[in-house]
C-alpha cells in the first residue's frame, strides 16, 4: 500500500469514535457529492466533534505538520482517496455500515489508521474521517 502500514489508533482517540460516528450518520453532517466523493459538507460541525479525536490523535503525527485540514468522507463504493501533492492524509474509519474495509489490499478495521501519501484506492460502506497535513 503506498504510505503505511495500518497502525493502532491511540487508546484516548478510540473512545472518541463512537461520538463521531453518530454524528457523522445524523443529517447535521449534511453529506454531499463532490467529483463523485460523498462528503461532509458541515464543516464547522465536524471541526467541532473532531476536536477531541484529533487533539488525542495529534500524537501520531510525523513531523509536526504546519497546515492541518479535517474532513469526513462515506465510502459507499470503491473509489480513489485524493491526495494533493506535499500533503499526508491519515484516514481513520469511524463506522463500517458493511463489508470489509480495504485500503489497496490491506485490511483496515475500525481503531486504526493508516497514513497515505498519494492517491490510493479505497473500498467497502464506511465512514472515515480524514485528516490532511503538509
Amino acid at each position: 500500500m503506498p504510505g503505511s502500514k495500518s497502525k493502532p489508533l491511540p487508546s484516548q482517540a478510540v473512545t472518541e469514535l463512537v461520538k463521531v460516528a453518530s454524528w457523522l450518520q445524523s443529517e447535521k453532517a449534511d453529506f454531499q457529492y463532490v467529483d463523485n466523493i460523498n462528503i461532509c459538507n458541515n464543516k464547522e460541525g465536524l471541526a467541532k466533534v473532531t476536536n477531541d479525536l484529533i487533539k488525542q490523535f495529534a500524537t501520531e503525527i510525523t513531523p509536526k505538520s504546519s497546515q492541518n485540514r479535517v474532513t469526513a468522507i462515506h465510502f459507499s463504493q470503491s473509489g480513489i482517496v485524493p491526495v494533493e501533492q506535499g500533503w499526508t492524509v491519515y484516514i481513520m474509519p469511524v463506522h463500517v455500515v458493511g463489508g470489509t474495509i480495504m485500503v489497496e489490499d490491506q485490511q483496515l478495521n475500525l481503531g486504526f489508521y493508516c497514513h497515505l501519501e498519494e492517491n490510493t484506492h479505497v473500498s467497502g460502506d464506511f465512514f472515515a474521517v480524514l485528516l490532511l497535513s503538509r
